[in-house]
């Protein structure tokens, strides 16, 4: 869901380093697809605010938000929903901060606080930026499914600040336990689950007539977790394999894409596992086709 506003001028202007803000007092209709049970709810206050250059902490963005428009706009009001919470961005002009940049802070509603990343000396700029623009600046809030601006600059940069790692989550119908590696030296946590960290690689295969294309993932072997786990899963065939990818120190991925995995061999220092679609206009239409080999008393 993404959602804009024209913003008036802004209520409160501090432009006298080192602690520098801009703020609106506002009365702006929230979507109920951003609010959490779908009630009502109004932006009240919309604040960014640095109170230093030196510490990650001292970057604050806060947005609050009501039930009315009366009332104490500092009172606690409706929560936005979790894909806003996890997966937020925000605009201003054309400036925009996401939850690369901040965490919500979870002792005080409506407020993100500066991540350890944050590139300070841009946000600051940004405030001195917007604090000039005077009225009509658009405000959009934005909690669909999309890339942070930390993903797109490691994706783009020749020397990024940010790594972009790759995870996979491998499961089977008859396993119960799934197999989640990240090609990272150490483990890392994604979406609440532990990814133990384990050097893999994809390697594309030509196109073969008649044939779906065909990639091979290729893990090290360490220990006997894989194996057995390929024992469990019969080979492997008729699993799937989740690939996600996410800016270390994040948990969120900001990409992902779920393939087949027609099956796996082993040796003793790697698997090698084909993965790729199952070609839909290749399958039958019919679990069974009666034809003289299958029926034959009908022929």
């Amino acid at each position: 869901m993404k959602q804009s506003f024209v913003l008036p001028a802004p209520s409160t202007v501090d432009a006298n380093p080192p602690d520098i803000r801009v703020r609106w007092d506002v009365e702006l209709a929230v979507a109920p697809e951003l609010v959490a049970g779908g009630g009502a709810a109004i932006v009240r206050v919309f604040l960014l605010r640095s109170y230093s250059d030196r510490s990650a902490g001292d970057q604050r963005m806060v947005l609050r938000v009501s039930e009315a428009a009366s009332g104490n706009p500092l009172d606690a009001g409706p929560d936005f929903t979790p894909e806003f919470e996890a997966n937020w961005r925000i605009t201003v002009g054309d400036h925009q901060f996401d939850s690369a940049d901040f965490a919500a802070d979870t002792a005080e509603p409506y407020v993100w606080i500066g991540r350890a990343g944050i590139n300070i000396s841009r946000f600051r700029s940004a405030i001195a930026d917007i604090s000039t623009s005077g009225a009509g600046q658009v405000l959009t809030l934005d909690d669909s499914k999309g890339v942070s601006r930390g993903y797109r600059l490691a994706q783009r940069a020749l020397a990024p600040e940010d790594v972009v790692l790759t995870a996979l989550e491998i499961t089977h119908p008859d396993v119960s336990a799934p197999i989640r590696v990240v090609n990272d030296a150490v483990d890392r946590e994604i979406v609440g689950e532990t990814y133990i960290g384990l050097r893999f690689d994809a390697r594309l295969v030509d196109d073969v007539d008649g044939r779906a294309p065909r990639a091979e993932l290729i893990m090290d072997n360490v220990g006997r977790v894989l194996t057995e786990w390929i024992e469990r899963a019969s080979g492997g065939a008729g699993a799937s394999v989740r690939v996600m990818q996410i800016v270390a120190g994040q948990s969120i991925p900001e990409w992902e894409l779920t393939l087949e995995l027609a099956g796996v061999s082993v040796s003793q220092s790697q698997a090698t596992g084909t993965i790729g679609y199952e070609p839909l206009l290749g399958r039958r239409a019919v679990a069974l086709r009666h034809d003289p080999e299958t029926s034959p008393g009908l022929f």
